[in-house]
């Protein structure tokens, strides 16, 4: 999450779309869930163990929204990355 908050500082203008959100998995057995989202792929080299997922591969619900911009209603699916923690 460090990370994504000095992308915002360094970018100011695209700062709305620099996302992070969980899915909790942990009662079912599995492994939680991070989400990232990123306004470009250049920025992926910052974070190790995220791979791409598609839009049907994306939750239909997050359970905590670690940084986004709230104001938003939509969460930029095609530049979501998914971790497993």
């Amino acid at each position: 999450m460090d990370k994504l908050g000095e992308l915002q500082m360094q970018n100011p203008a695209q700062y709305q779309e620099f996302i992070m959100v969980a899915v909790r998995r942990w009662h079912r057995g599995e492994e939680d869930e991070y989400y990232i989202g990123v306004p470009d792929k250049r920025f992926l080299v910052w974070f190790d163990g995220f791979t791409p997922v598609g839009e049907l591969e994306l939750p239909k619900e997050n359970d905590i929204v670690l940084l986004a911009d709230q104001t938003k209603r939509k969460l930029p699916a095609a530049k979501l990355v998914k971790r497993l923690i």
